[in-house]
């Protein structure tokens, strides 16, 4: 079961882990999470396509009201124009409910706190991080996903400078009357409120422009299409990124993931690794495409691959700077190595029959290609 959370207002946020984030690998992340769902080749439909909604609010005001049942599709606008807040305010939701926070302007966070100190992040806890979108110009938004692990309530607020303390919070599973020491949506908000100056960090709403560059930001989105029209491959091959960029992978036809790996092993995950999980999109019919964020943290390379069965020893890999001494031609041709060719695997289909995956060749040529995106709230390359 997905719920969707759009936020919005003084920030942006994208995708990164998730509780159970959906940067480490995790199976049941997806109705399609793992090898035995149907192949990325297969023309196989999913009944279930979700639709986004937009509400509206105001932080502190009863149009942020309170989403009690969960359900499919369910749309939480966060800040935007209606100002500082997440809308709904708190959501009940049952394990394995998977909530999306989809991030409207400018900068914000998803952090986890506790009641007792609603704007004090809670070690170890979950955090999207700085998820910048300047004028909600990013298309699509940037997205945050957090899976449900407990019926035990969970609080949540904005970093941003003092957000929290303007009443822009969030709970999962909130008591909804007067008992459990009043730990109600209400209580939480009120004692964020009432925190004064006491603040986590402050990000500019805007990211700082580069001087050398006028009028241009830092921060440079590089979009990557997962699979699609042109076969097993992303495309770009490669990107060469700066710390703190953010890449898009955009996942098209039909079930796919990106998985961190590294050069001398191209197809075998690194443990703790990230990985987006299965990101099923079964011809193309979800609207918007599933999307997956990395925020890049070094400028050492980064190395990729699908791991949907034979996908990788095909040539499906990607890398993030790749050197001269280490090129992503390189990496393509260790992955294809492994011997995919004679890899084959049934899959069941949507109706339950079964079916055995074909070793047509989809090519898979690596191309070093410029950082495919564009400047936030600037300009988005095509």
């Amino acid at each position: 079961m997905r719920l969707y959370i759009l936020i919005g207002a003084a920030g942006m946020i994208s995708a990164l882990p998730h509780s159970r984030v959906l940067n480490k690998r995790d199976s049941d992340e997806s109705p399609y999470g793992n090898s035995n769902s149907f192949d990325s080749e297969q023309g196989d439909e999913n009944p279930s396509n979700p639709v986004v909604q937009f509400g509206i609010g105001q932080a502190g005001n009863s149009s942020y009201g309170t989403v009690v049942q969960s359900g499919i599709g369910q749309a939480v606008t966060v800040g935007g124009d209606a100002g500082l807040g997440f809308s709904p305010s708190s959501i009940h939701a049952s394990i394995g409910d998977v909530i999306e926070f989809v991030f409207q302007k400018k900068n914000h966070t998803l952090t986890q706190s506790t009641f007792g100190s609603p704007c004090t992040a809670l070690p170890g806890g979950v955090d999207s991080g700085f998820r910048p979108n300047p004028d909600g110009t990013a298309n699509p938004a940037p997205t945050f996903q957090y899976t449900v692990e407990t019926m035990d309530p969970s609080w949540w607020f904005c970093k941003q400078g003092n957000h929290c303390q303007q009443g822009m919070v969030f709970a999962i599973n909130p008591t909804v009357s007067n008992i459990d020491e009043n730990k109600t949506l209400n209580a939480f908000q009120k004692k964020a409120m009432s925190r004064g100056d006491d603040t986590e960090n402050t990000l500019p709403d805007v990211l700082p422009q580069d001087t050398s560059h006028t009028g241009l930001l830092v921060a440079t989105v590089h979009t990557v299409t997962v699979g699609g029209d042109a076969g097993l491959v992303y495309t770009p091959s490669s990107v060469n990124a700066a710390t703190g960029d953010i890449i898009r992978f955009i996942f098209e036809k039909q079930n796919h993931t990106v998985t961190q790996s590294t050069f001398a092993s191209p197809c075998s995950p690194i443990e703790d690794g990230i990985d987006s999980g299965y990101r099923a999109n079964p011809n193309n019919t979800i609207l918007p495409a599933p999307v997956f964020e990395y925020i890049v943290t070094d400028s050492d390379s980064k190395w990729w691959y699908c791991g949907q069965h034979d996908h990788c020893a095909r040539g499906m890999v990607f890398a993030i700077n790749p050197t001269p001494e280490r090129t992503i031609d390189m990496f393509i041709k260790a992955a294809m190595a492994i011997g995919g060719s004679s890899l084959s695997k049934e899959y069941p289909d949507s109706s339950g029959q079964r079916y055995t995956s074909e070793n047509t060749d989809h090519g898979c040529k690596g191309t070093t290609s410029a950082p495919f995106g564009g400047i936030l709230a600037t300009t988005f390359k095509t």
